[in-house]
């Protein structure tokens, strides 16, 4: 039996970053990092109103809440973007599609750590990657 997208088991969302990761890892340093924010400011808006509708109607569903805090998070990243960093429409794409099948908390949260990961790797000197950064840091 195949198992559904909607269980939201933490290792089936770790996959769907790792995708995600590794398709916009095709990308500048740069580019990624705008993608991804590009990907999850698009999908905090959609949860942001879903997750209203949800309080006013009184829904007790346990999810991942988005807040004030994250929100303001968001905008100091899009200021860390470099100059030219630009959004890929097609690794956008790819993105949202990877992610189509979750609920809508699911989306923002995965979309999140995909952003923090590609914003590491914006910030790593040229020739480090996350991999090598840790290496190079428990064999100096």
């Amino acid at each position: 039996m195949k198992r559904s997208n909607k269980s939201g088991s933490a290792e089936m969302l770790g996959r769907l970053e790792d995708r995600a990761v590794d398709y916009i890892g095709k990308l500048s340093a740069a580019d990624a990092f705008a993608t991804a924010l590009e990907a999850e400011a698009y999908l905090a808006i959609k949860w942001g109103t879903a997750q209203a509708e949800m309080q006013r109607s009184g829904d007790a569903r346990k999810v991942f809440w988005i807040d004030d805090d994250d929100i303001q998070r968001m905008r100091e990243a899009r200021a860390m973007v470099p100059a030219d960093g630009k959004v890929d429409p097609e690794a956008l794409h790819c993105i949202l599609r990877t992610l189509d099948n979750l609920a809508p908390d699911q989306k923002w949260r995965v979309a999140y750590a995909v952003a923090f990961r590609t914003c590491v790797r914006c910030m790593l000197p040229d020739g480090f990657s996350p991999r090598s950064a840790a290496a190079k840091l428990a064999n100096p």
